[in-house]
């Protein structure tokens, strides 16, 4: 998701005549799985074979989780 992200801004700012770069943010709107995905991989630093075989400790997803119930 991340790659795809990038790979769309810098398409976005090849195609501008001004530099945009320094003002530039993205919102980006994805699924709950993805987010809660984005962030074990990211913040709690599990690999994708770890969260696809269920080898996340049940604190960091409860912790995960709970960020989506709160919104």
């Amino acid at each position: 998701m991340k790659e795809d992200v990038i790979d769309q801004i810098k398409d976005i700012l090849s195609h501008t005549d001004t530099d945009y770069e320094e003002y530039f943010s993205v919102n980006i709107v994805c699924t709950e799985d993805e987010a809660r995905d984005y962030l074990l991989l990211n913040y709690y630093g599990y690999s994708e074979h770890e969260i696809n075989h269920g080898q996340v400790n049940p604190e960091d997803l409860t912790d995960s989780n709970d960020l989506f119930q709160s919104t």
